[in-house]
């Protein structure tokens, strides 16, 4: 009898463990569709992921997205404020090492290039000399579309940053954006 409850309580976990994985697939599912599909057209198109939630979450309140690229110099900045009494939430990715299509993994140079993000209030993320282990603060950048002829570049971005005030860590992933430059 013992044994018949022990299995009945192994079977109740693994299935209250498996109900909870389904919900966690499906919250990642849902933040991954409000992000804008992956694009090479200049669409001026910008989102990821921070911690698994959709940024920009959504298209109400005033965006702001600045970027340009210029011989490798590679800035692009996505703000958001949604009403007067909410902070601005943002995200910043500069690097000056973007010279051709393909792959980049960038240890962050302080002065050379920025990867941040601005989650609301005094909390703001770098990916720079704040984690000791330069793996840990990689940024990887791929750019699948550089076209000078029709100023084009777009392209994806993860990258993990700390906050200087405290321990608190930021991911970002899942990041895309398709932009049309000067």
């Amino acid at each position: 009898m013992k044994n018949n409850y022990t299995l009945l309580l192994l079977l109740a976990a693994i299935i209250c463990l498996g109900i909870q994985c389904k919900k966690d697939d499906d919250s990642y599912a849902k933040e991954l569709a409000k992000l804008p599909p992956y694009t090479k057209k200049g669409y001026n198109t910008f989102g990821c992921l921070i911690n698994g939630k959709a940024f920009p979450q959504n298209s109400e309140g005033y965006h702001q997205t600045q970027w340009y690229y210029y011989n490798g110099d590679l800035f692009i900045n996505y703000s958001t404020q949604f009403n007067t009494f909410d902070v601005n939430q943002s995200i910043t990715i500069r690097t000056n090492k973007i010279h051709a299509e393909g792959t980049f993994l960038i240890d962050p140079v302080l002065g050379e290039d920025q990867f941040t993000v601005i989650t609301g209030g005094e909390d703001r993320f770098y990916s720079s000399i704040l984690f000791q282990n330069p793996l840990e603060r990689r940024a990887a950048i791929t750019i699948t579309r550089l076209d000078s002829i029709n100023h084009i570049i777009s392209g994806t971005f993860a990258f993990k940053a700390r906050a200087i005030q405290s321990d608190k860590e930021v991911s970002v992933e899942q990041g895309r954006f398709d932009l049309f430059y000067q």
